[in-house]
């Protein structure tokens, strides 16, 4: 699943990097626009795609949003650190309820903190691609699971928190990614965050199982 997610992202920043041969590269210290842009906010649709030895949860849609500042440091290299508000969803499958498998959902809320490293240049006068990579700290304030309406007898209880169940209040991802700007303020682009830390450790049958979170992002966004 990690090798996908890379290959996926690998495989558009090289296609964007190839549309972009036939065209004069600017200086990459050459301000577009003339005054630099710092703050910006961005809107996510994500993809949860989960990894380890614990098989139980399988892949869910979400949504995140936030703010970034874009710090300049050397030609074209900045940093930029963000911080995105995130619901994020997982299925699962083979819940017992009174002894009988069924499906559920994970609803998980929380704060993620990306440190984003990157190098920008200019395609033309309007256009710039940047790529990054870098650290992603997730705090999760929010981990509960629901059943779905479609079991026979006796009704589980509506839902239940899973940090009794193993999930962490914590978890982190190495992020990596391409940005293509417009006017120095349209924003779009993807990203992908291999899990490098686990979302989930659970004893099931005398053995200590993990899940990570790993996603794919794709990302709409507007510099001030």
């Amino acid at each position: 699943m990690k090798k996908n997610i890379c290959l996926l992202v690998t495989a558009v920043a090289a296609g964007l990097c190839a549309a972009a041969q036939d065209v004069t590269v600017l200086p990459s210290d050459e301000p577009m626009p003339a005054k630099p842009l710092r703050w910006g906010v961005r809107l996510q649709a994500d993809i949860s795609l989960p990894s380890g030895s614990l098989d139980t949860y399988t892949s869910g849609a979400g949504a995140s949003g936030g703010v970034v500042y874009h710090l300049p440091l050397y030609g074209g290299m900045y940093f930029e650190p963000s911080v995105m508000g995130y619901y994020n969803t997982f299925s699962v499958e083979n819940y017992m309820v009174n002894n009988l498998p069924h499906s559920a959902t994970v609803r998980n809320i929380g704060i993620r903190v990306p440190m984003n490293l990157g190098y920008r240049f200019n395609i033309t006068d309007g256009i710039s691609l940047s790529l990054f990579t870098g650290p992603w700290f997730n705090f999760n304030i929010s981990a509960r699971q629901y059943a779905q309406p479609n079991f026979e007898g006796a009704p589980p209880k509506s839902s239940k928190n899973l940090f009794d169940y193993g999930w962490h209040r914590f978890d982190a991802q190495w992020g990596f990614g391409v940005t293509a700007t417009f006017s120095g303020r349209y924003v779009i682009g993807i990203s992908g965050g291999v899990g490098s830390s686990a979302l989930v450790k659970r004893d099931v049958n005398g053995k200590l199982c993990k899940m990570r979170r790993n996603s794919f992002s794709v990302t709409l966004g507007y510099n001030f």
